[in-house]
């Protein structure tokens, strides 16, 4: 009788869990936008004064902006995204993200 409750127990676990993480995009550049909330121009802007900054100072910046977190905790996904973008030196301890979800605000 208990395996059959935990086997119903695991069952409904498993369904409540959400099946795909949202995926962290690929870092191509200080600014990934894939909400498009910025013209082609500002995005251009603001990478150049990134990368600008980055070589003055060694920081890394980034800035990530998506229409939503799909249920994602806003803590859990910035540490998914700047571990896996490997933001800063590690010796340094320089890297920072700001993300922005839409959704969310």
């Amino acid at each position: 009788m208990k395996f059959k409750n935990l086997a119903i127990f695991m069952t409904l676990l498993c369904c409540t869990l959400p099946l795909a993480a949202l995926e962290v995009p690929p870092l191509a550049a200080p600014v990934t936008d894939t909400a498009g909330l910025l013209s082609a121009e500002q995005a251009k802007q603001l990478n150049d004064l990134l990368l600008d900054h980055q070589t003055e100072t060694s920081n890394q910046f980034a800035v990530l902006i998506i229409p939503s977190l799909e249920g994602e905790v806003l803590e859990s996904y910035s540490i998914r995204v700047a571990e896996a973008w490997a933001l800063g030196q590690a010796d340094k301890d320089n890297g920072l993200l700001l993300l922005v979800a839409l959704a969310e605000r």
